[in-house]
Formats: structure tokens, C-alpha cells, sequence
């Protein structure tokens, strides 16, 4: 409760409502996204519209998705989807970390 509260105090998260965080519901790949262009303060991508999937973007992540593309913490897949709304494994969350404490 500290930490969620110290973040959405900060703006880094919210929640599902103004006065409800639902800890224990699923995250998507783009709610990730939008966590750490927040978190990190990152640069605001250049190019944007790479991914297949793109109109499956929500817009309110959008610029989030893209900002995290290009400072190479998360990416597409193969086929060149971002999956937006596909919820995060813990495989893609590990990798996530690694690329974030690799780039200290």
C-alpha cells in the first residue's frame, strides 16, 4: 500500500477509478509502457506508427508505448506487433528488468 501510494501520489500509477487501485487484476503490455515513460521521465519518440497492430493502441498509451520503444525497454514481436492489450508474462516483465538495469 507505501509504495502504490507514494507512486500514484508522484503520477506514475493509477489506478481503476479515483479511489481504487485493484492490486491483484492483470497488467497490459501497453499499461506497463505508459508506468515506465512515467517513471523514467523518457524522451519523447521521433517515430511513431511502427507497429503492426498500432490502431490497437490505446491512445492515452500511445505515446507512452512509443517513448518506451525507442529508450529499448520493451519492444515488438517478431511478426512486429506491439500487443497492446495482451497481458505481460513473466518472461516479458524479467526482460523488461534486465533492460532496464543493463542500461545504468
Amino acid at each position: 500500500k507505501g509504495y502504490i501510494g507514494a507512486l500514484a501520489a508522484e503520477g506514475v500509477v493509477g489506478g481503476v477509478s479515483d479511489d481504487a487501485f485493484d492490486p491483484d487484476s492483470n497488467i497490459t503490455r501497453e499499461q506497463i509502457a505508459v508506468i515506465l515513460d512515467r517513471a523514467f521521465d523518457l524522451a519523447a519518440a521521433a517515430e511513431k506508427g511502427t507497429f503492426a497492430d498500432d490502431a490497437q493502441i490505446s491512445s492515452w498509451a500511445y505515446d507512452g508505448v512509443y517513448d518506451v520503444l525507442t529508450a529499448g525497454y520493451m519492444k515488438g514481436d517478431t511478426a512486429g506487433n506491439f500487443n497492446p492489450l495482451a497481458n505481460a508474462t513473466r518472461a516479458e516483465v524479467a526482460t523488461i528488468i534486465y533492460r532496464l538495469h543493463s542500461a545504468k
